[in-house]
């Protein structure tokens, strides 16, 4: 499954519930292929900024049910709330 690059802008200040309900489809999809890894791309610096923030925020629910890694400037390694990623990898927690 791939859902890279979607640039949609709707200025509607709907974020919190697309981003909950991207959430709710990650876990439903590791339900269903327990062995997938999803990966989360920015496709711009605004996303970057966001996706960094939700993750620090939440990490502690996210890492009960995935291991979280990240990437920064090409090198990959263990999600750390301090540091700050160019994009993330999820893998479920069997």
């Amino acid at each position: 499954m791939d859902c890279e690059k979607d640039g949609a802008v709707s200025n509607n200040n709907d974020f919190v519930k697309v981003l909950s309900t991207v959430a709710f489809c990650a876990y439903e999809f590791v339900n269903e292929y327990p062995g997938a890894i999803i990966q989360i791309k920015p496709v711009d610096e605004k996303r970057r900024k966001l996706y960094n923030a939700v993750f620090k925020r939440h990490h502690r629910a996210i890492s009960e049910k995935f291991n979280i890694s990240g990437t920064i400037k090409g090198n990959k390694t263990d999600y750390d709330p301090g540091q700050y990623f160019d994009w993330f990898e999820l893998y479920h927690i069997v």
